[in-house]
């Protein structure tokens, strides 16, 4: 298949198994995808087997998707893709490719239904992924990869949106591969466990910062995943329903811990270091409390409620 310049697919009232915004076989300099109301299987913003696609664009208004990539599938590369999604439901997204490796991926939700958002590949890497949520109701956010792929960097943002419902955040990937530099920076809405790590997935530095947020445990390290460097959690204005942890769930830190907390409300206990017996934190660990927060209530029992740890 021959290469080309610039593709351009709209896709209105259709049922559609696979969409491809490059070729075959073929590269291409740009790709642009709008779905309006729509029922798709699967969508590429770039090519399938193989092919250079230099910027890949898709925009969904509204309708159904199983899977958004933003690069290609089996082989080749995208340099840059962007993912806008106003309206919809959709399954999984990922801001890279399926197999193959992408460069900068952008995925901003304005509003919508996804299980599961990716900022990298599935068995891909890349260099930079950023996801912003603007209003939606989202499953599992990870800013990495899903399978395999290591990350350089990933930057999840949350808006000031009580209309923003999150069960998990993770800074890194899901299953497999690394992520060196992770921030998850929350503004508002309501999320269910916040992790600066991975799930199962090593990440170096993670950064964790929480404003006018309700959560019910955050966690500075990763859930059943290791740290190889420093953790830094930093909340204010925020009510925490359980329990905040400089460290990980279950996963250890081979550096440092550092939790700061402001004018905030904590039901459960705020520690410095992880949950679990095997969340070792190798270095040292530091907690400051200010600006009128509370741990704790009038109901609480110790040890589980109304407690610092260091």
């Amino acid at each position: 298949q021959a290469d080309t310049e610039n593709t351009n697919l709209y896709l209105g009232i259709a049922k559609i198994n696979n969409v491809y915004g490059g070729g075959e076989r073929a590269s291409a300099t740009t790709t642009n995808l709008q779905i309006e109301n729509s029922d798709i299987g699967n969508v590429y913003g770039g090519s399938n087997i193989s092919g250079i696609v230099n910027t890949a664009t898709i925009n969904m208004t509204d309708g159904t998707v199983g899977t958004i990539y933003g690069g290609n599938n089996s082989g080749g590369t995208t340099n840059t893709s962007e993912i806008t999604i106003n309206n919809g439901v959709i399954d999984a997204i990922y801001g890279g490719g399926n197999k193959a490796t992408s460069t900068y991926t952008t995925i901003n939700i304005n509003n919508a239904n996804v299980n599961n958002i990716y900022g990298g590949g599935n068995q891909a890497g890349l260099d930079t992924a950023t996801i912003t949520i603007g209003q939606g109701d989202i499953g599992n956010i990870y800013g990495g990869s899903n399978q395999s792929g290591n990350i350089v960097k990933t930057t999840i943002n949350i808006s000031n949106n009580p209309l923003i419902s999150v069960d998990n955040i993770y800074g890194g990937n899901n299953k497999g591969g690394s992520t060196n530099d992770s921030t998850v920076d929350v503004r508002g809405g309501t999320i269910g466990n916040i992790y600066g790590g991975g799930n199962e997935a090593v990440v170096d530095m993670p950064n964790v910062q929480v404003q006018n947020a309700t959560v019910n445990n955050i966690y500075g390290g990763g859930n059943m995943a290791g740290i190889n460097g420093d953790t830094k959690v930093t909340i204010k204005n925020s009510n925490i329903n359980t329990n905040i942890y400089g460290g990980g769930n279950y996963g250890t830190v081979a550096g440092n811990t550092k939790v700061v907390i402001t004018s905030s409300t904590i039901l459960g206990s705020a520690y410095g270091g992880g949950n679990g017996s095997s969340a070792i934190v190798d270095r040292n660990t530091e907690i400051t409390v200010e600006g009128n927060t509370v741990i704790g209530s009038a109901t609480s029992k110790a040890p589980h409620q109304g407690c610092l740890f260091g």
